[in-house]
């Protein structure tokens, strides 16, 4: 593939993440209504889950700046954090579907509450690990 068409699908990629962060965002702030009974969840999430796309496609755009995409890093993995944390802490056991088909949903919750915890945790390593970079730069 040569360079200007690998910058082209770049480019795409990029305004592809976002315009699809921004619906969710816009949908959070009641820019774009949605019905209530629509929304599962807080708004702030509706947000952080566009703001992944978002920082997404502006990390797409912004390649060639390390430090800059260390810290958009640190950004994206804070936000999955939160959601982690969220998740784990605060989402309705309604939302939580799936899991082992020989337990009962009150333990496949917990399961599921369990893991989301965990992933916070690690995405809250990744992202200090991440700011770190961005603050000392890469050596």
């Amino acid at each position: 593939m040569t360079e200007p068409r690998k910058t082209r699908s770049y480019a795409l990629i990029g305004a592809a993440a976002l315009l699809i962060g921004l619906w969710p965002i816009m949908i959070a702030f009641d820019i774009v209504h949605a019905p209530p009974d629509s929304i599962h969840a807080p708004r702030w999430v509706l947000a952080a889950a566009g703001g992944v796309f978002l920082l997404g496609g502006c990390m797409v755009f912004l390649q060639a700046h390390e430090r800059l995409l260390d810290l958009l890093a640190s950004a994206l993995l804070s936000i999955f954090c939160a959601l982690g944390v969220w998740a784990s802490l605060f989402a309705p056991a309604e939302s939580f579907s799936g899991g082992l088909f020989f337990l009962p949903h009150e333990m496949n919750v917990k399961i599921g509450r369990g893991v989301s915890g965990f992933g916070a945790m690690l995405t809250f390593a990744c992202a200090l690990y991440a700011f770190r970079l961005a603050a000392r730069g890469r050596r």
